[in-house]
């Protein structure tokens, strides 16, 4: 019987601590990185999608794509890729306003 609850308990733990924590950090935001684009689809979500991408043989090759046409792109859930010194200047100008 505390097996079965151990085992609960653990489960539970863990679905909420790699599933559940990251959904709800991703909509509330804190950083403001959502006002940026993502690389993929769930750059805002824990790293995975960066490992996705750098398995890949060149990641960078999409990257640069994105980088045509935005000078700064979310990569993962606490980082961005800037362009340009320009850009990381844009980035903080943002802040400051």
């Amino acid at each position: 019987m505390y097996g079965i609850i151990l085992v609960a308990t653990a489960t539970l733990f863990f679905v909420s601590y790699f599933v559940i924590k990251p959904v709800v950090d991703y909509f509330r935001d804190h950083k403001g990185f959502h006002k940026y684009p993502n690389l993929n689809a769930i750059a805002g979500l824990p790293n995975i999608d960066f490992i996705w991408e750098a398995q890949k043989r060149f990641w960078s090759k999409k990257l640069l794509e994105v980088h045509k046409k935005y000078p700064i792109v979310q990569i993962g859930p606490n980082s961005l890729s800037y362009r340009s010194p320009q850009a990381v200047k844009l980035h903080y100008s943002d802040l400051c306003i």
